[in-house]
């Protein structure tokens, strides 16, 4: 079992992952699993920048969570569509830590990430990835499917003017908590500008498998709010 130290500054004692309260002090252990954004390969057991454990493929928990992160001076390009899409951070995660790498772009560790937490008595928590969008799609009501889509509807605007849309063109990307659309990471719009033509494409074709109240009117819905949101931002 990993070993993460106490944030109190007047302690910081080493504790077992699964403790839930410090040993010694007595506070409150905090955990903060983060999500390694790219494709990286990381062994189990891992320590990055001598604080960041790798418990699973791209999931590090970091074990020092009372010392600030050791961001350098300056901010890479990468980080900046994070920051200023704080104010959806429900949907968006946002950038906790950054390490250099030689040639290689910065790895980005995310925090508020779409990952599920299962705490389990006396053990390390299990910590794995949200459910994908396109595995629960089939499943949900047809009030959740339209939410999730009113979700996505309304991240394209803002995620569109920082150059990160083609993040909503990519299913694999896509997670979600129950009635809440989650994002894994963003992507950088690379190319061709993205459209919302390719977004009504990808809608489309989830409309076989839409739920049964849906599937009749499904690409007329779809259809119809493209043509309202394309008046919408040509106005």
């Amino acid at each position: 079992m990993a070993m993460l130290d106490c944030h109190n500054p007047a302690c910081q004692t080493s504790n077992f992952e699964g403790n839930q309260f410090c040993q010694n002090c007595r506070m409150p252990l905090i955990r903060r699993y983060l999500w390694a954004m790219g494709e990286g390969r990381y062994d189990p057991d891992e320590v990055l920048a001598g604080r960041y454990l790798c418990k699973s493929k791209n999931i590090f928990l970091d074990t020092k969570p009372g010392l600030l992160p050791n961001n350098s001076a300056e901010v890479p390009a990468q980080v900046v569509p994070y920051l200023r899409l704080s104010p959806w951070q429900l949907h968006v995660p946002q950038v906790y830590d950054w390490l250099e790498r030689q040639a290689a772009s910065p790895l980005l560790l995310l925090e508020q990430a779409a990952l599920w937490v299962e705490r389990l008595e006396g053990q390390a928590p299990n910590v794995r990835l949200l459910p994908a969008l396109t595995d629960e799609w089939g499943k949900a009501t047809a009030l959740r499917q339209f939410n999730w889509l009113w979700q996505m509807a309304n991240l394209w605007q803002p995620l569109h003017s920082e150059q990160v849309g083609s993040s909503l063109l990519k299913p694999e990307l896509f997670k979600v908590e129950g009635s809440l659309f989650r994002l894994l990471e963003l992507r950088l719009d690379r190319g061709d500008e993205p459209s919302l033509a390719q977004l009504g494409q990808l809608w489309q074709s989830w409309g076989a498998i839409a739920s049964l109240e849906l599937r009749l009117s499904y690409n007329k819905f779809v259809r119809s709010w493209f043509k309202a949101k394309f008046i919408t931002l040509n106005c």
